[in-house]
């Protein structure tokens, strides 16, 4: 069996970061050297390239309290948006749904 995966955050903001290009890291089964010992494995974790909006978001979250969002001159919209803080829960919800969708597409495409 393969290891657990792996999901990394930036420890203050806890935006998402990836790693080896990826959001999630299933490590391979079996890495273990001539002694039994796990191997480490090498993984590359990144900063994603956010969008414009979402990097706005990110810096407008890291300068102005929480409790001073709404007092900013700012569209409404963007009142939520900014309310609406990462979390990894939410991350791990959106990628179960993304797998049960491609699952179900190739399901489709084999039937």
């Amino acid at each position: 069996p393969s290891g657990h995966p792996w999901m990394f955050r930036d420890a203050v903001s806890d935006d998402r970061l990836l790693v080896n290009g990826h959001e999630v890291f299933v490590p391979p089964p079996g890495q273990v050297n001539e002694i039994g010992q796990p191997c480490y494995i090498m993984v590359n974790i990144t900063i994603p390239v956010y969008t414009l909006k979402e990097r706005c978001l990110q810096v407008v979250r890291s300068l102005v309290k929480r409790e001073d969002y709404r007092n900013l001159e700012i569209v409404g919209s963007l009142y939520d948006e900014l309310e609406d803080q990462p979390q990894i829960l939410k991350d791990l919800k959106r990628i179960q749904r993304q797998l049960a969708e491609t699952e179900e597409t190739l399901a489709d495409r084999e039937s």
